[in-house]
């Protein structure tokens, strides 16, 4: 699973200068100026990751909470069934009433101390 997760994104590829990137949404409950949950984000980044490679990691971990805001950005690390940990970039990219949608991206080397 090591090497299918490095610079993987989502179900949903797009390949634009050389990044791949996918795009996922949650339901902030109809307040734009809300926050995403942490829970939210790693549920769906594993839910996409597990759609991309046909394998869900043994766990996503992020920070904190997410502004529901176009450009704002978090860092989150997952780790795959071996154990190897890699960087995920979680990027909003717009938000529609409820509906907040952002891009994923996995680093493409794992994180250091791995």
């Amino acid at each position: 699973m090591r090497g299918a997760l490095a610079g993987v994104l989502c179900a949903a590829v797009l390949s634009i200068g050389g990044l791949s990137a996918c795009s996922a949404s949650v339901d902030i409950g109809g307040d734009t100026s809300a926050t995403v949950a942490k829970s939210a984000m790693e549920q769906q980044i594993s839910d996409q990751l597990a759609k991309a490679v046909g394998q869900r990691p043994k766990a996503v971990v992020c920070p904190s909470d997410m502004k529901a805001t176009k450009g704002v950005t978090l860092k989150c690390q997952l780790e795959a069934e071996d154990g190897t940990k890699f960087g995920v970039t979680a990027t909003i990219k717009s938000t529609e009433g409820r509906q907040v949608r952002f891009d994923i991206k996995v680093d493409d080397q794992p994180a250091t101390g791995s």
